[in-house]
């Protein structure tokens, strides 16, 4: 236990004997299968996920109940919208959700923020963290506005292809309607425009890359 805290919370060295005492006491580490929901917005405070393994995605819901994401979560980073109620901000609302099998360990607030309390270090992680995400927020609603569904779509064909290291996917559309907010009904017609135009090909449940340089100048990359 001592050496996962170590080598997943941030400046752990830095901290006394009692708070590494009251980490190993307080600190739960959970798996999610993938498709599993880690937390919902609306839930009890969880407090600060940190990821061990695999990959969490954070997104939101509006609209009769269609969803956008707003980031991922990859080994070593840390979502703070989890534990909301440290910062007061009970009006986000953000859900995390495991795109694959995934290990993650979950800090308590009260114990969160006495940890910042105790390293300056460790305090202007969690600053520098919650300006990160903030910029992936404010970068998405650019995208949302002033870019077209096919750029937006072929930009996230790129990101799960570089994610997964091949250029045949395993998704289906309402996965990728969610990913970026949009009606499956859009989505499957601005697919099928991708198609007619060669970038890719569309199966069940599976998207092929077929010319990624004509996909990247699509996406504007």
């Amino acid at each position: 236990m001592e050496s996962e805290l170590g080598k997943f919370i941030p400046c752990y060295d830095e901290f006394d004997e009692e708070l590494r005492k009251r980490l190993e006491r307080e600190v739960v580490i959970m798996n999610a299968p993938r498709g599993g929901i880690v937390y919902r917005a609306g839930e009890e405070c969880l407090g600060t996920v940190i990821v061990m393994s695999g990959q969490l995605r954070a997104f939101t819901s509006f609209n009769e109940g269609r969803e956008i994401s707003l980031y991922r979560l990859f080994a070593y980073d840390m979502c703070l919208f989890s534990a909301s109620c440290m910062f007061n901000m009970s009006a986000v609302s953000i859900s995390l959700m495991a795109e694959e099998e995934t290990r993650y360990m979950t800090i308590p607030t009260a114990l969160f923020t006495r940890l910042q309390d105790s390293s300056p270090r460790f305090a202007s992680i969690v600053s520098k963290v919650m300006m990160e995400r903030f910029s992936d927020v404010y970068s998405l609603l650019d995208q949302v506005l002033n870019r077209r569904i096919n750029t937006r779509l072929a930009a996230l064909l790129l990101e799960e292809a570089d994610l997964a290291s091949r250029d045949t996917l395993e998704t289906t559309q309402e996965k990728l309607a969610s990913h970026l907010g949009s009606a499956r009904e859009v989505v499957t017609r601005t697919l099928k425009y991708l198609q007619e135009e060669g970038l890719i090909e569309v199966g069940r449940g599976s998207v092929r890359i077929l010319d990624r340089k004509g996909l990247e100048e699509m996406a504007g990359l």
